[in-house]
């Protein structure tokens, strides 16, 4: 009874209570798209103790990095506040998006995160030095292997 009620609350108003602001609660899986990065989470998050929070830089779609371009690149030395306070506030899970960001996340009450990149791999180094307590797990596929699940999808 009670998980049916906790379901149809979270069709109807998906709320996230993220409890631990702590960046060190925050895991990073990147990798390109159709590399296995939904694998891997899954297998990390298979418990569900971690609020899955999937790609949060896309410009087009997440508002405090609309300023970020695709494929944003930034040197690993870079410090401008306009890049570290938005990562910063997402890397925390003070920022939460139900439509983009926290649309396959399953858990209410979160204490961790796990923050799922397929299109801001060249923010992983400027990531890694600026937020060194942020683990990154990248997964990297056979070349081949991408291209061909890339092609199969498209048909």
């Amino acid at each position: 009874m009670f998980n049916t009620l906790i379901r149809k609350a979270k069709k109807a108003l998906p709320i996230i209570v993220d409890v631990n602001n702590d960046i060190n609660r925050t895991v990073i899986v990147a990798g390109a798209a159709r590399s296995g990065t939904t694998w891997l989470a899954d297998i990390i998050n298979y418990k569900n103790d971690y609020r899955l929070m999937f790609e949060p830089f896309q410009a087009r779609r997440v508002t405090i990095t609309s300023h970020f371009k695709h494929g944003q690149y930034l040197r690993p030395d870079d410090q401008n506040e306009a890049f570290l306070k938005p990562v910063r506030t997402i890397l925390s899970g003070k920022f939460k998006h139900p439509r983009w960001v926290d649309r396959a996340n399953r858990k209410l009450i979160c204490r961790n995160r796990l923050m799922k990149i397929i299109h801001g791999n060249l923010l992983l180094k400027w990531i890694k030095i600026n937020f060194p307590q942020v683990p990154i797990v990248l997964i990297i596929r056979h070349p081949c292997a991408v291209a061909c699940s890339r092609l199969a999808l498209r048909h």
